[in-house]
């Protein structure tokens, strides 16, 4: 018995560093979720639609302007030296870092959403070796921070609030990438700016992989019902 209550108290402590651990990567993907949805806000501005039957992608000129008059104000540059920024941060280099970012933490927000769940689900198993060290009953509520009591007590809106979040990352960046396209002579883009389309065709895909990464685990019960995972 006094083994076990000593590998008890050593899991105990172990168990509340764990936590303390997850608590901070909880704050981290939070911070991360938040400014996802600045940065893709803001790269749907930039994507603003040129007019109708347009060959490039994106209100480049605007965009370009835009920011560049914001960066020259924050830094204080001289006229000239803006001018000449101007000339040189062309739309697309501007869409190409935004969908670069936009990528950026999207996979952070994964790596960051995978690392908690695996430590939720750790602590959770933690506590039932501890209870099972200190020969705590089933019905007792003693070490049951993060598993059962945590499953029996949590309310309805919580247990869909991360589909909600889901839904709505999805939402933005889909008018982000839509954005970037509406409005485009697809047959223009190909004859007169194809490696352009490409390269942000190629940007979009690779942002619509890290999103459906994100999703599916909400999306899990659809899946299932369609029978396409077990």
């Amino acid at each position: 018995m006094g083994s076990n209550i000593e590998r008890a108290t050593v899991l105990a402590e172990h168990y509340h560093k764990t936590y303390d651990l997850a608590h901070l990567i909880w704050g981290d993907r939070n911070r991360t979720f938040l400014l996802l949805l600045v940065v893709t806000s803001l790269g749907a501005f930039i994507n603003l639609p040129q007019p109708v039957g347009a060959s490039v992608i994106g209100n480049a000129s605007v965009a370009s302007e835009l920011v560049v008059n914001v960066i020259a104000r924050f830094l204080d540059l001289d006229p000239a030296v803006t001018d000449t920024l101007k000339s040189s941060i062309t739309g697309n280099l501007l869409r190409l870092a935004f969908d670069a970012a936009v990528f950026y933490l999207l996979a952070t927000l994964n790596h960051r959403t995978d690392q908690l769940n695996r430590h939720y689900d750790y602590l959770s198993r933690l506590e039932d070796d501890i209870r099972a060290d200190l020969s705590i009953s089933n019905d007792s509520m003693t070490f049951a921070r993060e598993g059962k009591h945590y499953d029996a007590k949590r309310g309805w809106f919580s247990r869909v609030v991360g589909k909600l979040y889901a839904a709505l990352l999805a939402l933005i960046i889909a008018a982000y990438i839509i954005l970037k396209y509406q409005g485009l002579d697809l047959a223009t883009a190909v004859q007169t700016n194809l490696p352009d389309l490409l390269v942000n065709l190629a940007g979009s895909a690779i942002i619509l992989t890290a999103l459906l990464a994100y999703v599916t685990p909400s999306l899990r019960p659809l899946f299932k019902w369609l029978r396409l995972v077990r």
